[in-house]
């Protein structure tokens, strides 16, 4: 497998900008950077004051969505991306190196942990999807 280290690629680290928002699911893509070592910076975008939807961050990610990477100029985005990008990159082990099959079941569970653990929170974070009435946000974080 190859070694996709910026280290291997001429000794010069990329420079790493993570454009993230508090309780989103781009949370785990700052873990992720904490624990990779490499030298990064964010930024937070607060999703409840629209701030993705500003021209500014549209000129970065026109989708307008969180997670959102910079690595140079090129911009990444979706979680699963992020964290390959960062296990890749990172000398520190976070993604299985050389064993095709322990790499794919790491994937296996990013691919899981997306769109079914992360997603059953969204009642408790965010009720105003479910019911019109916020006298009824109490009984969905109850049941959640």
């Amino acid at each position: 497998m190859a070694d996709y280290s910026p280290i291997e690629l001429g000794n010069t680290l990329p420079t790493l900008k993570l454009f993230t928002s508090p309780r989103a699911c781009s949370t785990a893509c700052h873990i992720a950077l904490e624990e990779s070592g490499l030298p990064y910076s964010v930024d937070i975008i607060k999703i409840r004051e629209e701030q993705h939807q500003t021209d500014a961050f549209l000129r970065i990610n026109p989708w307008g969505k969180i997670p959102t990477f910079l690595i140079d100029d090129e911009v990444l985005t979706e979680a699963h991306a992020i964290l390959s990008y960062i296990g890749d990159t990172s000398d520190r082990g976070l993604l299985p190196q050389g064993n095709a099959l322990a790499r794919a079941r790491a994937h296996e569970w990013m691919n899981f942990l997306t769109p079914t653990v992360h997603i059953a929170f969204r009642p408790l974070f965010k009720p105003h999807y479910f019911v019109d009435d916020p006298a009824l946000y109490p009984n969905l974080h109850a049941i959640g």
